[in-house]
């Protein structure tokens, strides 16, 4: 197992109908195992024209091999846990 830090596009539109702000990178690789949101401010602050997002991952190294290799999202870190 990896663990990760993910900077890329986040999904929904800040609303609670649609969940708020996520991390796109979670639906896109459903493999991930665990996450957390790193990005240091709350969804009020998150300025969508921007639409970056920061996560903190858990999954494969397979899976971590194919967001490396995925031009939308950029790994801040990685480690083998």
């Amino acid at each position: 197992m990896m663990r990760a830090e993910i900077a890329g596009p986040f999904s929904g539109d800040g609303t609670r109908a649609q969940r708020g702000y996520k991390a796109q990178v979670l639906d896109d690789y459903p493999e991930i195992t665990g996450y957390r949101d790193t990005t240091r401010h709350s969804g009020s602050e998150i300025i969508p024209d921007l639409n970056l997002i920061i996560v903190e991952i858990t999954c494969s190294a397979e899976t971590l091999a194919l967001i490396e290799a995925d031009p939308r999202y950029r790994i801040e870190w990685s480690e083998e846990l």
